[in-house]
């Protein structure tokens, strides 16, 4: 296979992964991998006689987002359509908010078509990429409470059985890497167990537990908290309930949806000052109107209304967002006060930590895939590589 030559990047700010380099660092990158993160004038050095230089003319260059919670893009939904043409249409536009990589995510439905979902997105990993990675499948439910169904449909809700959780991996092409259930429910502490044992992470979510509950949930080896005070029990004065707990148990990681509809510009901040930049992932929560003018659609079969910047069931229930992952970051650093290049690090490198993909992608270090985003100064991409490829570009990239 021909030897793709090396390209280096200069000219902007490095979001590394010991903070910014304002001075005058570079990246360059050979193939899929990045090779050198450095001040420029070593990197520089390093040069062989095929390298391509290109200036990012003061934007800033950073790791590539990681959405582990996302439900559609592109006008297509994947629970809704379970089928690899969801999965690839949503990877082929994910590149231009400057997501990298993502877990399509199946929500609460009958089994057959959970199975289905989770099928296509394995069909799709084993492909070639041609826009964001398919790191694998986020299962949403099926074994969530039906007090906190939030927007699936209580029907499809199940109770955790570990047989029917090995056939959803089984059957769904044993794509799933991240599930989120109700640790509360009868027979879930033993499934986290069982899901921890087929290779998946664990994620509390759609959940009234309690203080006891999520904390022996985390002893477990549950290691998130999904669209945390969505969609679950509320800090209380007696009971810390589950938003609370996670917000006080340092080992957890909570995801937030940051578009300003989900959370409350002072709750952003709460979780921020709790949690810290360190255990803090940021989601979009997306539906099928992302990247699109689709201002109604269907979810499995009920029709969803976009409006006032988010989506809503005809009950006014709030069923996911419209959001990017390049104005969650934004709007986590606009809301909450969030350094800029610690809320790209929610949306990046603690998406990587969370589901062990850390030592792959998620930061910009040598060795590490050359998943990239480089930002104008108004958080919107230029330029996005996927393991060195260029999957989106704004502009001319000059040299």
């Amino acid at each position: 296979m021909e030897r793709r030559a090396r390209t280096l990047f200069y000219g902007g700010p490095v979001v590394t992964p010991d903070g910014v380099r304002y001075d005058d660092w570079a990246v360059a990158v050979e193939g899929s991998k990045i090779i050198n993160v450095g001040p420029y004038r070593w990197v520089k050095s390093l040069r062989k006689s095929d390298e391509r230089r290109i200036s990012v003319r003061g934007r800033i260059i950073a790791p590539g987002l990681i959405d582990l919670q996302i439900n559609g893009a592109a006008g297509m939904m994947l629970t809704t359509e379970p089928s690899p043409e969801t999965v690839r249409a949503m990877a082929a536009i994910l590149p231009r908010f400057g997501c990298t990589a993502f877990l399509p995510t199946v929500i609460t439905a009958p089994i057959e078509r959970m199975q289905a979902a989770a099928r296509a997105v394995a069909t799709v990993m084993r492909e070639p990429n041609n826009g964001a990675r398919v790191l694998g499948a986020h299962l949403e439910g099926p074994f969530i409470n039906p007090a906190r169904a939030g927007a699936h449909q209580p029907g499809f809700i199940q109770a955790p059985s570990a047989d029917l959780l090995r056939r959803l991996f089984d059957d769904g092409g044993q794509s799933t890497v991240l599930l989120t259930l109700a640790p509360e429910m009868p027979g879930a502490m033993e499934l986290v167990d069982v899901a921890l044992d087929l290779g998946m992470r664990v994620a509390i979510g759609h959940s009234l537990a309690s203080y006891t509950e999520v904390n022996q949930a985390a002893k477990r080896g549950a290691s998130l908290v999904t669209h945390l005070f969505n969609a679950m029990g509320q800090l209380g004065s007696r009971e810390p309930g589950t938003a609370g707990t996670a917000l006080a148990n340092d080992e957890l990681f909570v995801s937030l949806i940051a578009d300003g509809v989900h959370l409350h510009p002072a709750t952003l901040q709460i979780a921020a000052r709790a949690k810290g930049s360190a255990r803090i992932v940021l989601i979009t929560d997306a539906m099928a109107p992302l990247g699109t003018d689709l201002r109604s659609f269907a979810l499995q079969d009920e029709t969803i209304d976009v409006r006032d910047g988010a989506c809503y069931r005809a009950d006014g229930v709030l069923a996911g967002s419209m959001l990017s992952l390049d104005r969650a970051v934004r709007k986590m650093h606009e809301l909450a006060g969030v350094e800029l290049s610690e809320a790209i690090a929610m949306a990046s490198t603690n998406a990587a930590r969370v589901i062990g993909d850390d030592h792959v992608t998620g930061s910009l270090a040598p060795g590490l895939d050359a998943d990239l985003v480089i930002l104008n100064a108004d958080m919107t991409p230029w330029l996005t590589l996927v393991q060195g490829e260029v999957r989106y570009q704004a502009g001319d990239l000059g040299d």
